[in-house]
């Protein structure tokens, strides 16, 4: 799916009698708007009004500014007096400051993550407690493991397919939010999507989970969007509406999640919002944050000449088919360089192996080819008999596959292609040709 079109606020709805907009005092600009819907009442029914949890719009607003030990407070726009009330009582639209304290009241400046890229995921204890339930607790033992976490670890392979199976067949394809069981139109939703795989392979995800380890264990560092924790079993349409960040999940109390719808456009909010998550044991609740950022991101507004945190990311680019060629070619010409200044060498466990996934970032520490195989192998044979075959093809010959029999053709010089050949292999001897032998060989045949 493509990413969502990133929102703006036009003026006009700045005064919506269905939202709340969060401004910035030195600038007197917004950063942050949310839609307001009715919500259920006791005893059936909505409440008549609309608002948003207190404590959600706290939770988004510590998530841009990063400040997550502070104290967040909203005040009125006329008259710049506080909000009071409960954490879980419901804010009515209209428009607020937000002002941060340190926790000795002494008020802080606050500057706002530009991003979801260059967002700095925080730890685990930064993460506000009421996200964390009890099969998967804020704080544990390095030793901890969770009662569910005991299945065997599977083999390398379509992992992606292999995880998203076992994540429904695990729920018995039931919906987490409409309950309805559906093999067919159940899809196992990553919760941390697909196209953001970036953050767990440069922001360390898993070193935030429970327990610190991939989960297969068998994941490798490209692989683990594709953890066992970070899928959740939805119907097609509720996805579509997470994904598009209409609907977001957030715990009511601790170990009860709901649906919480804070976009506009779609009927299903009716039915329902506020909704209570069936959430399965293996969730990590710090993935749940995660990607409940991630729709924080996309209803922030930009405000121009405001300072990002200190501890603010270098922003995970996507890229581009330009891009992508130019660093394949760049990628070419260095292992082909690497190929000829060593002995043919494989990476580690981590590079040599694929995912069989198209990469959707530029990974600096990644140098796993395209196709996702070893760079010493290829579907065709040895990468060095190929890189050999192409640099004789620019010198005017050509190598036949045997390499018992290597056929040069179209060339003047038959002794320095030979003294070339040669030297090639004696600093290439996984290509598996004695370099003294060449010269003996007839193998260039001058047409």
């Amino acid at each position: 799916m493509a990413p969502p079109v990133p929102f703006t606020c036009p003026p006009a709805e700045l005064d919506s009698p269905h939202a709340i907009v969060i401004l910035h005092p030195p600038t007197q600009r917004y950063f942050l708007t949310l839609c307001t819907r009715e919500y259920p009442i006791a005893g059936g029914g909505l409440s008549g009004i609309s608002g948003i949890l207190m404590i959600l719009i706290i939770d988004a607003c510590k998530i841009l500014t990063g400040l997550y030990q502070a104290r967040h407070t909203l005040h009125y726009e006329l008259d710049n007096s506080i909000v009071t009330g409960d954490t879980y009582d419901m804010v009515p639209p209209g428009r607020y400051y937000l002002h941060v304290e340190d926790l000795d009241g002494n008020p802080l400046e606050y500057g706002l993550y530009k991003n979801f890229d260059t967002w700095r995921p925080p730890t685990r204890g930064e993460v506000p407690a009421h996200w964390f339930t009890e099969s998967s607790p804020q704080s544990f033992a390095n030793d901890y493991t969770p009662p569910w976490a005991g299945f065997a670890s599977e083999t390398r392979g379509a992992m992606q397919s292999l995880m998203s199976e076992k994540a429904k067949h695990d729920d018995n394809y039931r919906c987490a939010v409409t309950r309805l069981v559906s093999p067919t139109t159940i899809e196992a939703a990553h919760e941390v999507p697909v196209e953001k795989k970036g953050l767990f392979f440069k922001r360390n995800l898993v070193d935030q989970l429970c327990p610190r380890i991939p989960l297969p264990t068998t994941l490798q560092r490209s692989d683990r969007i594709n953890d066992i924790r970070n899928y959740l079993s939805l119907d097609c349409h509720i996805r579509s509406l997470w994904d598009t960040h209409i609907l977001v999940f957030y715990p009511l109390s601790p170990g009860q999640y709901i649906a919480y719808f804070i976009g506009d456009g779609d009927g299903h909010a009716n039915q329902y919002h506020f909704a209570q998550l069936l959430l399965p044991l293996r969730s990590d609740p710090y993935l749940l944050f995660v990607r409940f950022a991630l729709a924080v991101f996309h209803y922030k507004g930009d405000i121009p000449g405001v300072w990002e945190p200190r501890d603010a990311l270098p922003e995970i680019k996507r890229v581009t088919e330009k891009k992508k060629k130019k660093k394949e070619n760049q990628g070419s010409k260095k292992r082909k360089r690497q190929l000829m200044d060593d002995e043919d060498t494989t990476g580690d466990e981590d590079s040599s192996e694929g995912s069989g996934e198209q990469m959707d970032y530029v990974y600096e520490e990644s140098s796993e080819s395209e196709d996702g195989d070893s760079e010493s192998e290829s579907d065709d044979g040895p990468l060095a008999f190929k890189l050999l075959s192409k640099e004789a093809e620019a010198q005017g010959m050509e190598l036949s596959e045997e390499m018992e029999s290597l056929v040069g053709s179209y060339h003047p010089d038959r002794q320095r292609i030979a003294q070339t050949a040669a030297e090639y292999l004696a600093r290439n001897p996984a290509v598996g040709l004695p370099p003294s032998s060449v010269l003996d060989y007839p193998v260039f045949r001058i047409s």
